[in-house]
């Protein structure tokens, strides 16, 4: 939450899955989410 610049209750509003990685890079300073809940597959 900290580094996308959100409030920590608005994490919640992702759903995580177990078994899963999610990549978050800093580009100038933003924060962009490049992948959310990849299993890897495919």
């Amino acid at each position: 939450a900290h580094l996308l610049g959100m409030a920590a209750d608005q994490m919640w509003h992702f759903t995580f899955a177990q078994g899963c990685h999610s990549l978050i890079s800093i580009d100038h300073d933003f924060a962009l989410l490049r992948r959310l809940n990849d299993r890897g597959v495919g």
